[in-house]
């Protein structure tokens, strides 16, 4: 299942308001880590006023964990990828209402003022070459494709194939995993900024049975790719690790369900793979798995019951120790969690309420990101 716009719909939640920060029964405090974590969403301050509705990006200081910033938007954010030197953040937003077009916007971060916006272009934005390229899906009417951007005033250096499915690379280069039309079984790596392709993996288990393709990311090494999806129904899917120029796969672990994301660290030696079935099928329960990718093993699942919400979207907070995640719902006050890979355990919780027991009218959030201060 190649991902799209309302994959960004699945990817996190929370309330606006105050936020406070829960510790592990240990009493540590964080230490100053110098970056923040953007949390895009649409708050209803009432549940019946269509016009209490607020689009904005809450930006939560990761020195601390306190709301430090919003940035406010005409229609509701899905997306929040900050540039590497904590500069710009680039927001892709639903059209929202007549004559309102989805929209991909650059903010300065300093100003919060928007420095261009491409219209009918947005979903899956992904930050290449250092930040100095953007992929985007492109829009004309139902069909799209996939469009290279310069991010320094939005402009087309180059339209992808497409028979290209684009997914993700690592931030520091040029490459990212994808699919050809007519072969989405077969994985590849597509340079964005030559259009060049090389490498061929056919997700699949070593006891045999294929693997489809519903989120995949390129390793930092240019060479392997982590990949979850289904192999015949929805209820028997894995997260596999596959070598495109080998064609082997190295590394295979059973999921409930393919829904959630996967998180490299900076250093490309550990991999967090979530899957949050329970918010959107109600029969099993929440889980997120720790991979090591020196030694190609299992690490950790944390118990469910550790979670009050349910992990969703995940981000590698600096320091390659720690994550940030959050369900995928419309509902409730559940938190962020930031949790220690390294030392196995939830050691905190960020809520965007007044209170972790309130529940207020209603929040849709539609993306985290992490990203230096400026």
């Amino acid at each position: 299942m190649p991902r799209s716009w309302s994959k960004g719909i699945l990817g996190a939640l929370l309330l606006a308001g105050a936020v406070a920060l829960a510790c592990s029964d240990k009493g540590t405090e964080p230490k100053p880590a110098g970056f923040n974590i953007y949390i895009a969403g649409t708050y209803w301050t009432d549940p019946y006023d269509v016009q209490s509705r607020v689009d904005q990006v809450y930006v939560v200081n990761g020195d601390g964990f306190g709301m430090v910033d919003s940035i406010r938007f005409p229609s509701p954010p899905l997306e929040a990828v900050p540039s590497p030197d904590g500069r710009w953040l680039y927001t892709w937003r639903l059209g929202w209402g007549v004559g309102s077009a989805a929209a991909l916007s650059k903010i300065d971060l300093g100003s919060n003022q928007i420095v261009w916006t491409v219209e009918g272009t947005g979903g899956g934005t992904t930050l290449l070459k250092d930040g100095d390229l953007l992929v985007v899906r492109a829009f004309q009417g139902t069909v799209s494709h996939a469009e290279v951007l310069n991010t320094k005033d939005g402009t087309v250096v180059r339209r992808l194939p497409d028979s290209l499915v684009l997914w993700y690379g690592p931030t520091s280069g040029t490459k990212v995993a994808a699919v050809a039309a007519g072969d989405s079984n077969r994985i590849r790596v597509v340079d964005v900024e030559s259009a060049e392709m090389y490498g061929s993996y056919v997700p699949r288990l070593r006891s045999g049975g294929y693997i489809s393709s519903y989120y995949a990311v390129l390793h930092n090494d240019k060479r392997r790719v982590l990949l979850i999806g289904p192999r015949t129904v929805l209820q028997d899917s894995w997260f596999v690790v596959g070598d495109v120029l080998t064609g082997e796969t190295l590394l295979e672990h059973e999921l409930v369900y393919p829904f959630g994301e996967i998180a490299i660290s900076g250093n490309g030696t550990t991999a967090v793979v979530t899957d949050p079935s329970r918010p959107l099928v109600w029969d099993s329960d929440p889980t997120l798995d720790v991979f090591n990718l020196r030694q190609m093993s299992h690490v950790w699942r944390p118990d469910s019951r550790q979670f009050r919400g349910f992990p969703g979207q995940i981000r590698f907070l600096p320091g390659d120790q720690r994550v940030v995640t959050a369900m995928p719902a419309m509902m409730g006050t559940e938190p962020l969690h930031i949790i220690d890979v390294t030392q196995k355990e939830v050691v905190g919780a960020i809520y965007l309420s007044g209170s972790d027991t309130t529940v207020e009218a209603g929040t849709w959030t539609g993306a985290l990101g992490v990203g230096p201060h400026l």
